[in-house]
């Protein structure tokens, strides 16, 4: 009997110091990755190399475009997780004067739809009726909307996990002009 008191809390002790499992919300994903778990190699292997930009560490940014639309996607990281530098910041739009020196991503512009039916031009009222549809909890701001979700990925360069990912959705004249998604520690922006 003494043994079965004493194992329990030994048993106990040990799920305390069990780091949560990964859990990525469904407003990370995009073009086949998921911001905020997905690392830069990653991203390599899904949408090409991509333009190399200054970013968070040296050379962590990336630009592609999307062929058949005026629609680029850059993304950013500047943490680690055991699986390489993490991307955790997308923002994704139409941009007209895109140059030529940036590449165009593997997938196709279906890939890239957020959530499988929003993307940059689209009327804020159709995208709005997908956020409402979906049960996504709208945060409005000046300049659109925010959407936050909790998650958890440990990452090996800090102690602090990523805990928050949120999607904020900015619209001029009446549109979808850029999708951002980030993922950061604790909560803060």
């Amino acid at each position: 009997m003494t043994f079965l008191l004493v194992a329990v809390p030994a048993r106990a002790a040990d799920e305390r110091d069990t780091p949560p499992k990964t859990s990525i919300p469904q407003i990370a994903r995009i073009g086949k990755v998921r911001i905020g778990y997905s690392s830069q190699e990653d991203l390599a292997k899904q949408w090409g190399e991509g333009k190399t930009l200054i970013g968070g560490h040296p050379n962590s940014g990336r630009v592609w475009r999307v062929k058949g639309t005026r629609w680029s996607l850059s993304t950013d990281g500047f943490d680690y997780s055991e699986r390489g530098l993490i991307v955790d910041q997308l923002s994704f739009g139409e941009d007209p004067e895109l140059h030529g020196d940036v590449p165009y991503a593997r997938l196709s512009k279906r890939d890239f739809l957020w959530l499988g039916e929003i993307s940059p031009g689209m009327t804020k009222d159709k995208v709005m009726q997908v956020l409402k549809r979906k049960s996504l909890p709208i945060t409005p701001t000046k300049e659109g909307c925010k959407i936050s979700a909790q998650g958890f990925l440990a990452l090996t360069s800090i102690n602090t996990p990523l805990r928050l990912w949120r999607a904020t959705l900015l619209f001029a004249n009446d549109s979808l002009s850029t999708l951002q998604i980030d993922a950061s520690p604790d909560g803060k922006p």
